[in-house]
């Protein structure tokens, strides 16, 4: 795994933690803030998986919907 794609992975794991914190405090954190950090979780596991993703020109194949769901992807840990 690259240093980059494993630094992305770290900061996506941080987002989701504060994500989880947050949601277990209940009432006292609006919902805005917990979808935020998800949504930031999210957006970083994808940048992780874009590092290591095949350089071979295929970036459609990789980058669309229909090539996760075939595969063109694997998985990211």
């Amino acid at each position: 795994m690259k240093k980059l794609t494993s630094e992305w992975i770290e900061k996506a794991e941080e987002d989701f933690f504060a994500a989880s914190h947050l949601a277990g405090a209940g009432r006292l954190t609006p919902y805005n803030v917990i979808c935020f950090h998800c949504q930031q979780a999210v957006e970083k596991w994808l940048k992780a998986r874009l590092c290591d993703a095949p350089k071979n020109g295929d970036a459609d194949r990789w980058a669309s919907v229909e090539g996760l769901e075939q595969g063109a992807v694997g998985p990211l840990v």
